[in-house]
């Protein structure tokens, strides 16, 4: 879960980018504690790219796929800091 495209951030990116889809899983504990915690990561590797290129930079094609990298990066960081 830490590091690796698989870790569960494309996952979080998407609902971040579409709250709407969260909601179905919100009923599931268990996956809701893992996809709450990468939301929050999601959360904070999205504020510089937006505090760097203002508020159209969502709108970029890439967008999601460097938000996917920021998250995976930033996610590995704070887990770094734990050990």
């Amino acid at each position: 879960m830490l590091g690796h495209c698989g870790c569960g951030a494309p996952t979080a990116v998407d609902l971040f980018l579409n709250p709407d889809d969260y909601l179905p899983l919100a009923t599931k504990h268990s996956l809701r504690n893992v996809l709450d915690r990468l939301l929050l990561v999601v959360q904070t590797a999205a504020r510089k790219p937006l505090a760097a290129f203002g508020s159209d930079v969502v709108l970029r094609p890439r967008y999601r796929k460097s938000l996917i990298e920021a998250s995976i990066v930033t996610n590995a960081a704070s887990f770094s800091q734990l050990i």
